[in-house]
């Protein structure tokens, strides 16, 4: 909590550490001490150290000219919905490479069946029925692990995600459902 709390105001230290800096820097003759002055230019280098980036341009990686983009959709259903046609009619007119859905798989939810007509377009497909998740894919995809978070008491909700590994045009990607 304390560490979080002196990060959030580093523009604020900044300018404080310089104030105590420079109060200590004129009065330095008449302190007996002089680790005042040591300590406040310490805490501005700190500070400076935290505020620098901020004001200097960022260097972008070039342009993987044999790359390709990826566009991914996440959407929560939720297993209350029953707008099917909108959900999909949306699905296709953003057109992503790998669409996840949660809260898509259950007994008594109609919205796995609903998506099923997404394979056409997206054929490679996965779901993991425990944490309610399914995953469309235009490129090969398997589940590679799956994290289920909590102790287990409440069956009715599992938590957690899923570790997709998806070849992209014989590229390995690693993707994260939840």
């Amino acid at each position: 909590m304390l560490l979080e709390v002196l990060n959030d105001l580093r523009l604020q230290y900044f300018v404080l550490s310089g104030i105590a800096a420079l109060l200590c820097y004129v009065l330095r003759q008449r302190m007996r001490s002089k680790w005042p002055l040591w300590i406040s230019l310490g805490l501005l280098a700190v500070n400076t150290i935290a505020i620098v980036p901020w004001y200097l341009p960022q260097i972008s990686s070039p342009q993987n000219p044999g790359g390709q983009p990826c566009r991914l959709l996440f959407m929560n259903v939720q297993n209350k919905n029953r707008d099917y046609a909108r959900v999909i009619n949306w699905v296709y007119h953003e057109q992503p490479d790998i669409a996840v859905f949660s809260e898509a798989i259950s007994t008594w939810n109609p919205w796995s069946e609903q998506l099923s007509v997404l394979q056409d377009e997206w054929p490679f497909h996965v779901r993991q029925d425990d944490m309610d998740i399914e995953v469309y894919s235009r490129w090969p995809l398997a589940i590679r692990h799956e994290q289920f978070y909590g102790d287990g008491k409440d069956l009715k909700i599992i938590r957690g995600f899923v570790v997709l590994d998806v070849d992209v045009n014989g590229t390995p990607v690693i993707a994260i459902a939840t």
